[in-house]
């Protein structure tokens, strides 16, 4: 499966509350990316839970290549055996996906580097979630 699945997915089933994609004991890297979450969260506005199988070893960097919208109901994602790099690139494209993103959970069975890559995207979730708000108010007051 990969980002063009996900999207036709996300399309047939728009009143989807709960998406459980795992990787079946697999170790093949996925081919959906953090962009086919996009795809998810545009198309499934009534999305509640989330564990799925992503990677995230290239991560958009760029503005432009931000998620065009958002999920708020989303606390806690499962990314099982996800593979990701670069941390910070992965925690600003999340936290502007899912604002009141919380936790994120992994396989016990990840190896530890990768977990530790994870676990750091988890440490800087509240302080990008901080930035955030802080530039919603800002833009608040400019605009009053």
């Amino acid at each position: 499966m990969d980002n063009s699945a996900i999207l036709e997915l996300a399309k047939a089933w728009p009143a989807l509350s709960t998406l459980r994609l795992g990787s079946n004991g697999s170790r093949a890297v996925s081919r959906i990316t953090l962009r086919g979450l996009d795809h998810i969260i545009k198309h499934c506005r009534d999305l509640r839970s989330l564990s799925i199988v992503i990677n995230a070893q290239d991560p958009p960097t760029v503005l432009d290549d931000m998620p065009t919208c958002c999920n708020k109901r989303i606390t806690t994602i499962n990314f099982a055996d996800s593979l990701l790099s670069n941390p910070s690139d992965v925690v600003a494209y999340l936290s502007v996906l899912f604002p009141g993103l919380v936790e994120i959970q992994t396989h016990r069975n990840l190896d530890m580097e990768t977990k530790d890559l994870w676990r750091q995207v988890t440490t800087m979730i509240p302080a990008m979630r901080r930035a955030h708000e802080a530039r919603s108010r800002l833009l608040e007051l400019e605009s009053s």
